[in-house]
């Protein structure tokens, strides 16, 4: 009987120590959970304060420096992306307009260049008549109108280039030969015409010697330099403006002219002013220059100089 009741409380005594680990884990593994959802949801929680190596239930909330530090800061920096993006803006739009027409001017520089030689070879061809050659001019400058691609789009940018050199927005100059060139080396015209032709025959059995009057010789004077100039209007807002008025600017000063800022393309070694305020154009215009160079394939005639 004795034994049975020792072995009883035993086993009495080992129940409550397992029942007694069991709350605590269980008192614990709540506790872990309630801080958990205390964090998550950003309250604050009871904890215990550790005082000269004892726990104590302290009554106060905990604040989590860290956690309200980086907070403040994120809550500090939304809406920076969008600042910097006004700030930038306006730069950027700048620029991509600024890229934008200055690829238009190059293309009409390089459609001038081939519209001026074209020029010149009419005009190598057809005795330096002015007629011809202003004719050639416009159908090298016509694709800077094009807008369809279909034979009513060709006549109607073709017209546009006509009235373009019709009201004096490109012009054309005879650089070479000169009025000296046909006084020392002109001769009656061949085909019974009332002025003198240089002769453009036989030239590499021609005395090479120079003119008096003019410096050149005869070969010299068979070729035929031209000097196109076209102002060409600038389309894109804001940007075409500035352009406008910085190649404008102080016009009559040849200092800036020989920097290029009344000229920005072409020859700069001469001072060069051209007014492109036309009223009868449209748009802010700047001038650009070209220059062609070819050989005459006919006599110059007097009348076209």
């Amino acid at each position: 009987m004795g034994s049975m009741t020792t072995l009883l409380l035993s086993r009495l005594c080992r129940y409550w120590r397992h029942s007694t680990l069991v709350l605590r884990f269980t008192e614990t593994l709540t506790n872990e959970i309630d801080r958990f959802v205390c964090q998550a949801r950003r309250k604050p929680q009871r904890y215990p304060v550790v005082s000269r190596g004892f726990a104590t239930q302290h009554g106060g909330q905990r604040h989590d420096f860290m956690s309200r530090f980086w907070n403040t800061a994120l809550n500090y920096q939304r809406g920076q992306s969008a600042v910097e993006f006004l700030i930038i803006f306006p730069a950027l739009i700048f620029l991509i307009f600024g890229v934008i027409q200055w690829a238009l001017i190059y293309q009409a520089r390089s459609t001038l260049n081939h519209a001026a030689f074209l020029a010149a070879r009419a005009g190598a061809m057809n005795h330096g008549s002015e007629k011809s050659m202003k004719s050639a001019l416009a159908a090298g400058l016509t694709p800077l109108f094009a807008s369809k691609a279909d034979p009513g789009g060709y006549v109607e940018a073709r017209l546009r280039a006509e009235m373009e050199i019709f009201f004096g927005t490109a012009t054309l100059e005879i650089l070479n030969p000169t009025k000296l060139a046909m006084q020392d080396f002109g001769r009656d015209r061949l085909d019974g015409g009332s002025q003198k032709e240089i002769p453009n025959d036989t030239l590499i059995y021609r005395n090479p010697q120079p003119g008096s009057a003019s410096r050149m010789s005869v070969q010299d004077a068979n070729i035929l330099h031209l000097r196109v100039t076209y102002c060409y209007r600038l389309i894109v807002p804001v940007v075409g403006r500035m352009i406008h008025a910085a190649a404008n600017a102080w016009p009559f000063s040849e200092t800036l002219q020989a920097t290029g800022m009344s000229k920005p393309f072409g020859n700069i070694n001469v001072p060069f002013v051209i007014d492109c305020a036309n009223p009868l154009v449209k748009g802010p215009r700047i001038p650009i220059r070209t220059e062609a160079v070819v050989r005459m394939q006919s006599s110059f005639w007097e009348s076209n100089l």
